[in-house]
């Protein structure tokens, strides 16, 4: 991982309780997901694109959930 397992975010928790950027196990709880999910100013990445990319979201959510300890 890059520091982002059990971290907590530098810029806003987009109002999620005890968000971290990765959250292994919970996509709720983990920024990484919110953004790519999102289509406002949060999204990510932030391209001039107001579609989620509905199999990008549930790959990262599979893969969030598939963790089970930060490495």
């Amino acid at each position: 991982m890059t520091g982002t397992c059990n971290v907590a975010p530098s810029v806003g928790d987009l109002g999620i309780r005890d968000a971290r950027i990765i959250v292994p196990g919970d996509p709720a709880r983990s920024i990484l997901h919110a953004r790519i999910a999102a289509t406002d100013l949060h999204r990510m990445p932030p391209i001039s694109s107001g579609v989620v990319d509905a199999a990008g979201v549930a790959l990262i959510d599979r893969w969030v959930r598939s963790l089970t300890r930060c490495p």
